[in-house]
């Protein structure tokens, strides 16, 4: 047999499969749980800028910006009555503008809003004069709250 052949045994292989194996194990539980979390934050964040973004859009464009949420997503847009409808009567008429639009991450769903839909006024107040609160949670139960203060400071706690 030569003594300068290179490579590996078929036993060195197997252990070193058995030990990636081991690895793997142990840490997949790990990630899947801080992908759930991370989606949340993610989440709680996406929110977090839509409502100081629409708070900027009511004041720069002095008009009305409506915030609506559901079971899917969220929307914001100036509601203003341009192309039909009334103004501020939380339905985007013709062509009022969309401020933002967006959904929740995968495995994040809406648990529950004390106002289903507010405005921002002209001011950049928002319509709701005790502050309202948004609940996400993922499928592990873990929740993020999303308060927005009757000034419009908008904050994020577990």
């Amino acid at each position: 047999m030569n003594s300068k052949a290179a490579g590996f045994t078929l036993v060195e292989l197997m252990v070193v499969i058995a030990i990636f194996a081991i690895l793997t194990a142990i840490a997949v539980p790990n990630v899947s749980a801080w992908l759930a979390s991370h989606r949340l934050s993610s989440s709680a964040r996406d929110v977090y800028s839509m409502l100081q973004l629409s708070r900027l859009k009511a004041v720069k464009e002095n008009a009305n910006v409506c915030i609506s949420f559901n079971s899917t997503g969220y929307m914001s847009f100036v509601d203003s009555g341009v192309g039909g409808g009334g103004e501020s009567d939380g339905v985007q008429n013709g062509t009022e503008p969309t401020v933002y639009s967006g959904t929740y991450e995968i495995g994040v769903s809406f648990a529950g809003i004390t106002v289903p839909q507010l405005w921002y006024s002209t001011r950049g107040f928002p319509s709701s004069p005790f502050g309202t609160t948004l609940t996400i949670q993922n499928q592990e139960g873990k929740r993020k709250v999303i308060t927005l203060s009757s000034v419009g400071r908008v904050t994020i706690t577990d």
